[in-house]
């Protein structure tokens, strides 16, 4: 198969479900370009070593989008006349190719048009994010990009920014894309809820290589504070600011440490809460961490907290990486009824969910879970045992690439 992807930039740290996808697809045997069409945002990832092994970065194509608006019509004209001299007349559709989404989608798709290769035709052209397929719709319009359309919702794209700009900012898409997955099933459901094709929206979960966080049994410490851990950044979203306002609760029953992993803009005020509250010598702020720090201190916990919420402006998440990664390593979990997190945490199974913003439902439960450590093998083993059954990285791959041959097989449906 001829696949191509288009993200917003590549590598990103925050994003390795791309490079694992796109590995799954060179190791199949199939042929894959990249489309970065958003590149000013790109990050050193923590796989770079398998995207130096792959090549992927000299499979990656990006348009030159400039970074001031003074240089916008000399950049954009250059973008057109790349495009002209690879395609000749044929650049002139994207002048004359009507725009479903108005004239920012056609601007942007002048830019978009000069990264694509000569003759871009493709099995599969896998859109890793809602908010890019108008663009990506646009450029199929006109012919310069041709192949079947597999739009992907990931989280915000199908929830903030839906909030943002209304229920009926995927109707184009809805009506012209191929197929349609989701990486959970709380999020299929609402792209069906929108206008998505229920027979035609799959789930495609975001894979694991849980040879990266080996599984161990956690037990209660002989001595000192049992250990506490979130890895995320340090936004609304994650709910890191419930577990801090827990903490004291906790603490007047447990000794606990809690070491929080991610930076980010709430990074100044949690530090102020937590002065505020006495209970600095009871909090570690680690930074952003390559992910062979992340597993190393999983391994060195005892229970996870991931307590997702949904943001003001309408942010939620799916089952997130972290807790897999915390899973998978053998740590009993403590999450939120939020997105796809039940999905992947079975309460009272591998540990338990709590409401969203719910300090004392946390402090509950934490309680709890350190006063019945004798449950967390067990717990444990069931949450490694689901993470590998529904998560494994080579599962998930397979079922991406069942997904693109549905696509090319005609009448074939995702039901």
């Amino acid at each position: 198969m001829r696949i191509a992807f288009f993200v917003g930039a590549f590598p990103m740290t925050s994003e390795t479900f791309v490079v694992n996808a796109a590995k799954k697809i060179l190791d199949a045997g199939h042929d894959l370009d990249i489309y970065a069409v958003d590149p000013t945002s790109r990050q050193t990832s923590d796989v770079q070593e398998t995207v130096a092994r792959y090549g992927m970065i000299e499979r990656t194509r990006s348009p030159d989008v400039p970074h001031s608006d003074l240089l916008k019509l000399p950049a954009v004209l250059s973008a057109f006349a790349k495009t002209l001299g690879r395609e000749g007349a044929g650049a002139l559709r994207l002048l004359t190719t009507r725009s479903l989404d108005g004239l920012r989608t056609a601007a942007r798709a002048v830019f978009d048009a000069s990264a694509l290769k000569k003759g871009a035709e493709y099995d599969v052209i896998h859109v890793h994010f809602g908010q890019l397929a108008g663009r990506v719709l646009h450029l199929r319009r006109t012919g310069l990009l041709k192949g079947k359309v597999l739009v992907h919702f990931r989280g915000s794209d199908i929830s903030s920014h839906v909030q943002a700009q209304g229920d009926d900012v995927y109707a184009n898409v809805f009506e012209e894309a191929d197929g349609f997955v989701s990486n959970c099933a709380f999020f299929r459901n609402k792209a069906v809820r929108l206008g998505a094709p229920a027979e035609m929206t799959g789930i495609l979960v975001s894979g694991l290589d849980t040879s990266n966080f080996p599984y161990s049994p956690r037990t209660i410490p002989k001595e000192g504070p049992v250990k506490l851990i979130s890895v995320g950044r340090l936004v609304e979203k994650k709910g890191f600011g419930d577990v801090i306002e827990a903490l004291p609760e906790v603490l007047k029953h447990h000794d606990v440490h809690y070491t929080l992993i991610g930076d980010g803009i709430l990074r100044a005020p949690f530090e102020k809460r937590i002065a505020e509250l006495g209970i600095g010598d009871h909090i570690t702020f680690l930074g952003a961490q390559s992910l062979d720090t992340v597993a190393r201190e999983l391994k060195a916990s005892h229970i996870f907290l991931g307590p997702s919420v949904t943001a003001p402006d309408g942010n939620q998440d799916a089952p997130i990486n972290t807790l897999k990664e915390a899973m998978a390593s053998g740590t009993p979990v403590i999450g939120t009824t939020h997105g796809g997190i039940p999905e992947l945490v079975e309460d009272g199974v591998s540990g338990y969910l709590v409401p969203e913003y719910d300090p004392p439902a946390i402090a509950e439960a934490l309680t709890r879970l350190i006063s019945e450590s004798d449950r967390w093998p067990e717990m444990g083993r069931r949450g490694a045992d689901k993470v590998l059954e529904d998560y494994d990285l080579e599962k998930t791959g397979e079922t991406m690439l069942g997904f693109y041959r549905k696509l090319m097989t005609p009448g074939a449906t995702f039901a």
